[in-house]
């Protein structure tokens, strides 16, 4: 018998919305990650209480917007907090994204060239060997 958790999806209200970027800086801070775009609640302003700033195209649309306050609520993760920015996006036109630090940018591209240049070497260490052969044990 499997056991499932049922739970309720949040609404697209500002006061959630609002919660949901809170909690978002309060992750980006915990792992110094950096916010691109206007992250401020002041953006939200021209949000009523009563949503009449966000008009969704379908029902569709409205329940992957909750899905994603839910998610953010549930658990923080880079993953969950630019899909709540993109649907964010997609309903009121404010572009907010979640990146890596300039340090851990920084850092990912060193390893990529670091990557690039151990692979050259064993390229080249093996057509030493190719060439070398047994050469020094006639």
């Amino acid at each position: 018998m499997e056991t499932t958790e049922t739970f309720e999806l949040k609404e697209a209200t500002t006061a959630n919305i609002k919660h949901a970027i809170e909690q978002i800086e309060a992750f980006a801070k915990r792992r110094n990650l950096s916010l691109e775009g206007e992250t401020k609640i002041s953006a939200l302003k021209p949000l009523s209480l009563s949503l009449t700033g966000i008009k969704f195209p379908s029902k569709k649309a409205e329940k992957r917007f909750r899905w994603s306050i839910t998610r953010i609520s549930r658990k923080q993760t880079m993953k969950s907090a630019n899909l709540f920015f993109r649907q964010l996006q997609k309903a009121t036109g404010i572009s907010i994204s979640l990146e890596y630090s300039l340090r851990e940018k920084k850092i990912r591209a060193a390893r990529k060239e670091w990557k690039e240049l151990q692979a050259k070497t064993e390229e080249a260490r093996l057509k030493y060997k190719e060439i070398k052969g047994d050469f020094y044990w006639k």
